[in-house]
Order: structure tokens, then sequence, then C-alpha cells
């Protein structure tokens, strides 16, 4: 519990530096990524372009399983017994979603 949310931790914070990651936040294993599209301004995605739902929709291609909500924030809830493979999978696997372009369908 404690080593693995450790990592997933710092295994998100590496991705602070994405054009769309404003914010990266959590608690154990307990996560969440927040969305932008002005990291100066900490702008959040427009809810009327549904951000959450295409990053929910292409997370779920990539074979990750995640929470989206509407103001744009990825919501991360492994379980506990998550390995250190399990955890860098999620991490890689966050980073191919977000790598992919909002507008494609």
């Amino acid at each position: 519990g404690i080593r693995a949310g450790a990592r997933l931790m710092a295994g998100l914070e590496e991705l602070k530096d994405h054009p769309l990651v404003g914010d990266v936040r959590g608690r154990g294993m307990l996560a969440a990524i927040e969305l932008v599209v002005d990291k100066q301004k900490k702008t959040p995605l427009p809810a009327s372009a549904m951000p959450a739902r295409r990053v929910f929709d292409r997370a779920w291609d990539n074979g990750l399983i995640i929470r989206a909500f509407a103001q744009g924030v990825l919501g991360y809830a492994p379980p506990l017994c998550c390995t250190d493979s399990d955890i860098d999978a999620i991490i890689e696997r966050t980073q191919r979603t977000l790598d992919q372009p909002l507008d494609d369908p």
C-alpha cells in the first residue's frame, strides 16, 4: 500500500510537464490529474467539449481503467495489491493516453 502509493504519485508527478496536465494530487493509492488548456492560468478544459469523456475513452482503449469527472479531472484508485510493474503500466498507459490528441474521433 504505502510503497505502491508513493510509486504511483511519483510516476504521476512526472507527467506534470505534459501540456494537458495542470495539477497532480493524491494520497496513497487515490490520485487525480487535472486537465487544463492553459498551464500558466490553470484554465480547465471546457466541459462542453466533454474532454474527460474523450480522455476516458482513450484510456479504456489503452487498457487503463480510471474515473473521468466532468471538470476534466481523471481519478485513479488502483487496488492496494498493485505490484511495481502494475504501477509502471498505469503511468505508461496514462502517458500514452495524454499524448493522443483530444480532437481525434
